[in-house]
């Protein structure tokens, strides 16, 4: 039964036979896809792409350096078979897939295993995401495969570090990406039943011939900017970058195909993809796309809401994208910030509202090592401020050094500590006055780890600022409840100010980041929140002080 509240009209880029036809044309999605008409869809997407987009037709899928590992698929008599070959400094055309792991029946490369994955193995021993992107690479006339799983070995770290700094490569060079995006796991595989795409709902005229006429269904959430249907990888921290950094791929969702190009986006649904096209956001980075910190911040904000398992993978798991970025500037990568004059609007990061489908539920028993100052050490979405009035803001003249401590030589990896040095105007107060006080019970508006400080940071600080009633806001690093910080509410804190923003009227915006410290002989900090708040002075009352955070 279809219910009239649920359907409307294909309507996103409607086809018009002539100015009195009101009536859109959309293809019907098999319930039941099978290898053949999918991977027939794709070739014919592929062709479309390869011959119609200026863009895309200037990368060569068909000779390109293989990564070091490589499944080769093989057909004999009516089986297919896999066996991972070395191809290092080797060129070719292959498949990659991104998938969900989930949470059993993985096959792995290790050690036990590497003999009879040399040796080959037939498709159908492997789970059933692994088994389908086999068939549909052998399919569609590829005869190499790059599996995670299968291409590096799991049980050697040495090899999972060299092998991670080359997932930009690797996705990067793909002729075409698998993204299995509906399956929760390896085991549930993405050639499934679809739910209803469109119901027919009878025919219209249409380039003289009478075509059939669908209803669609129209809630679709919105998924990096576009209408896409979400699924599990999605919401997959690790995916993200091998989303992003491919050139070509086809997206699984549960209703339906999707082909993603530099120029394109088809759906199965669309009778005329031609007409569907959109100049989608050059992702690669011989194109040149990631070059200012509006791409930076807004692909940290995007990321940063997906799940991870393990909080050490945060770096890791953007590494591709951040090499991508090196290319295209001269400064340093900080734990996922950037050296150079806006690496002060980049320490102006705060946690976001969590919402329920985007948690970020990294491990909570391992140690975090990250510095406090990067976005890195909460394990939750965030935000960046943005100034008011960008061609009016001032950043204050911080002596600013930093520097960050790697595990390993790659640049874009994991961290294992770092510091951040810099001399600003400082607003003394106490947790104690930011949490427990009065004004604060009465006046403020929690949710989710924010806390909005409507007319208090304390007395003691309205009086450092010579501003009585300066209204600010205070987003906290982490949620009340957590928040012990050596359990001493009355240890010294600090509102260092960081920038301001001139907004008429002798008014600004300051902004700037709150420390507590943890060594005070040293005068070492951490950092525990950001604030903001309306001003008429620029500090010049506020003593300048000098902080090491870590």
């Amino acid at each position: 039964m279809v219910h009239l509240d649920d359907w409307l009209p294909y309507s996103y880029w409607p086809v018009y036979d002539s100015p009195n036809s009101h009536c859109t044309i959309a293809q019907v999605v098999p319930e039941t896809p099978d290898i053949g008409y999918t991977a027939g869809q794709i070739r014919s997407w592929q062709r479309e792409c390869e011959l119609g987009h200026r863009v895309c037709g200037k990368f060569n899928i068909t000779d390109v350096p293989l990564p070091p590992r490589v499944l080769l698929i093989v057909a004999r008599k009516s089986q297919i078979i896999v066996q991972l070959k070395d191809s290092a400094g080797q060129n070719g055309r292959y498949v990659a897939l991104s998938y969900v792991w989930g949470d059993y029946g993985q096959f792995t490369l290790t050690s036990e295993s590497e003999q009879s994955l040399r040796a080959g193995l037939k498709s159908t021993v492997f789970p059933k995401t692994i088994c389908e992107a086999i068939e549909l690479t052998h399919a569609l006339g590829f005869r190499y495969l790059w599996i995670d799983a299968l291409c590096i070995k799991q049980d050697l770290p040495s090899d999972w570090n060299a092998q991670s700094t080359l997932m930009g490569q690797i996705y990067g060079n793909a002729g075409l990406t698998i993204m299995a995006a509906r399956s929760t796991g390896v085991q549930n595989g993405f050639l499934k039943p679809t739910a209803p795409c469109a119901v027919y709902c009878g025919a219209a005229e249409f380039r003289e011939t009478v075509k059939p006429v669908f209803l669609t269904h129209s809630r679709r959430a919105v998924v990096s900017g576009h209408f896409s249907d979400p699924g599990p990888l999605d919401f997959r921290a690790w995916a993200f970058q091998e989303e992003y950094l491919s050139r070509r791929k086809v997206k699984f969702t549960s209703r339906q195909m999707e082909w993603h190009c530099q120029m394109a986006k088809f759906e199965e649904q669309e009778r005329v993809p031609s007409l569907h096209k959109y100049r989608a956001q050059c992702t690669i980075p011989k194109f040149g796309i990631l070059t200012d910190r509006e791409r930076w911040r807004e692909l940290v904000q995007r990321y940063s809401a997906r799940n991870i398992t393990y909080r050490k993978d945060r770096l890791p798991a953007i590494s591709g994208v951040a090499r991508s970025y090196a290319a295209y500037t001269d400064y340093t990568y900080l734990a996922g910030l950037w050296s150079g004059p806006d690496l002060i609007e980049f320490l102006l990061w705060f946690r976001a509202t969590i919402s329920s489908q985007c948690s970020n539920p990294a491990d909570t028993q391992s140690p975090n090592m990250a510095p406090s100052w990067s976005w890195i050490a909460v394990d939750a979405p965030v935000e960046f401020k943005k100034w008011l009035r960008s061609n009016k803001h001032i950043v204050t003249k911080l002596d600013l050094n930093c520097s960050v401590t790697l595990k390993t030589i790659d640049t874009f990896g994991e961290v294992i500590g770092g510091h951040l040095e810099f001399s600003a105007p400082a607003i003394k107060t106490t947790i104690a006055a930011l949490l427990d006080s009065k004004d604060y019970a009465q006046s403020v508006y929690q949710m989710d780890g924010s806390v909005f400080l409507q007319d208090i940071f304390s007395e003691h600080m309205m009086k450092r600022m010579s501003v009585a009633g300066e209204r600010a806001k205070v987003y906290l690093d982490k949620s009340q409840s957590r928040i012990d910080y050596d359990n001493d509410k009355e240890s010294q804190t600090y509102c260092a100010v960081l920038g301001y923003d001139f907004l008429g009227e002798s008014f600004y915006g300051m902004y700037g980041i709150i420390v507590t410290p943890v060594s005070l002989p040293l005068r070492t900090f951490r950092r525990i929140g950001m604030f903001e708040c309306l001003s008429r002075l620029r500090g010049s009352r506020c003593e300048l002080d000098r902080f090491r955070i870590i």
